[in-house]
């Protein structure tokens, strides 16, 4: 799991709300909401909308079934979700801890949004472009929704379960069900924006997707970006994504690692190229990053088992503290080399090295040339085991 500059096993899956920024100064970016719900006759609403800036947030009262927002955006798509308290007894609270929040996930842009269903969770959305475009994708990933939602809720009822028989295989089967229906759900969403080359919500999902992108899928986000419009691919926000995964792409097993100085706990500089001559472990982290942390016990048993074979490890902390980088060095009693910029993600090396996501590591062979990235868990020791053997 990634913890963003995120993560979790269906992080595909979840709506990532991300702002959007299409096109500069358009004539109109005033839009309006108007809601009914059919089985919700009194409420709050609260519609969440999120830039890069930050998240802004506005409420309106359910009054016999019906609400209305309005204002102006800033951006020409934007990332929102509508949710809402709703009752729920005991029971379905104890089976869902989530039951007790209604709530959807959409694209909001300028015009007049007309939104209507029983809940939140079913309402269908009409009066704009993008509207029309997010009810025929949302008709394509449909059925993968209603099978995750099914997973999910076995996977709940079993956790909770004591002494339910085979219980570890049954979750992990589950897991492993959940992760072929989340490469599904991305491949529709992917065959959608390569069907749809001029639709902003196309440039949306793109944004999205490439928010964390792995080094091993640079070039095919790279082939989906050429296939926008060139009204789309030609943004601003697009060349500077485009630039990212020009980087990206040239970090990749077989290609040279780029080379750094950075200092140490200490403050002496210290250089990739220092360590020449044998295989070392570029590992990125910091200590708020709790998937980076979780991984210790696995760089441990790899360090501890190779560092007499010609390998170890460099830590590169994207932390802006050094009280607190200094306080996670100690507690997780790291042995191996750690530097960092202090400067979070304001680091030059952020940039260098297009890191969009932590944990994240390569493998670099005593030659300098990267063998390996994102070994996680066992992966590096089995790796390491493969190489010096």
């Amino acid at each position: 799991m990634k913890k963003k500059l995120t993560g979790g096993l269906l992080a595909a899956l979840a709506f990532s709300l991300t702002a959007v920024c299409l096109f500069a100064a358009p004539v109109n970016r005033n839009y309006t909401i108007e809601g009914t719900l059919h089985q919700v006759r009194e409420s709050k609403v609260f519609l969440l909308k999120q830039y890069r800036s930050g998240q802004e947030a506005d409420s309106a009262v359910l009054v016999n079934g019906r609400f209305r927002f309005e204002g102006i955006l800033k951006d020409d798509i934007v990332a929102a979700m509508f949710t809402m308290h709703v009752p729920v007894t005991e029971v379905q609270l104890a089976e869902n801890p989530f039951a007790g929040m209604s709530s959807r996930h959409f694209y909001l842009s300028p015009g007049k949004l007309v939104v209507s269903g029983n809940r939140l969770e079913d309402i269908m959305f009409a009066g704009t472009a993008e509207a029309d475009d997010l009810m025929r994708l949302e008709g394509i990933l449909g059925p993968i929704n209603a099978t995750l939602s099914r997973i999910g809720s076995q996977y709940r009822l079993i956790s909770a379960m004591n002494g339910f028989p085979g219980k570890q295989d049954s979750l992990a089967a589950y897991s492993v069900a959940s992760e072929k229906l989340a490469d599904k759900y991305r491949e529709a969403e992917k065959l959608f924006i390569k069907d749809h080359p001029a639709s902003l919500l196309s440039m949306a999902m793109f944004r999205s997707m490439t928010e964390v992108v792995d080094t091993k899928d640079a070039e095919e986000m790279e082939v989906l970006l050429t296939g926008l419009s060139p009204l789309l691919r030609n943004r601003e926000d697009m060349r500077v994504i485009r630039k990212r995964l020009l980087v990206l792409s040239r970090l990749v097993p077989g290609k040279p690692a780029l080379e750094f100085s950075m200092p140490d706990s200490a403050g002496n500089s210290v250089t990739l190229s220092s360590y020449r001559g044998k295989y070392v472990l570029v590992e990125f982290w910091a200590s708020w990053c709790g998937p980076c942390r979780s991984q210790t016990p696995y760089l441990m048993k790899s360090y501890e088992t190779f560092k007499g074979r010609n390998f170890d490890i460099l830590g590169i902390s994207l932390d802006d503290n050094r009280q607190k980088w200094l306080k996670a060095i100690h507690e997780d009693k790291l042995p191996w080399t750690q530097v960092s910029e202090l400067k979070g993600h304001s680091s030059k090396i952020v940039s260098k090295y297009a890191v969009t996501g932590i944990p994240l590591n390569f493998l670099i062979d005593p030659n300098g040339i990267i063998v390996a990235t994102n070994l996680r868990n066992d992966g590096l020791y089995a790796k390491l085991a493969e190489l010096l053997k």
